[in-house]
């Protein structure tokens, strides 16, 4: 796993959620 935590406190969640469904599109489908 990436260092998202990092990019926790920068962004919001919906921000992290965006991120993770472009990286991960058939992952989370």
């Amino acid at each position: 796993m990436p260092r998202i935590v990092c990019r926790c406190q920068e962004i919001s969640g919906d921000e992290i959620i965006r991120v993770i469904r472009e990286r991960k599109p058939r992952s989370l489908a």
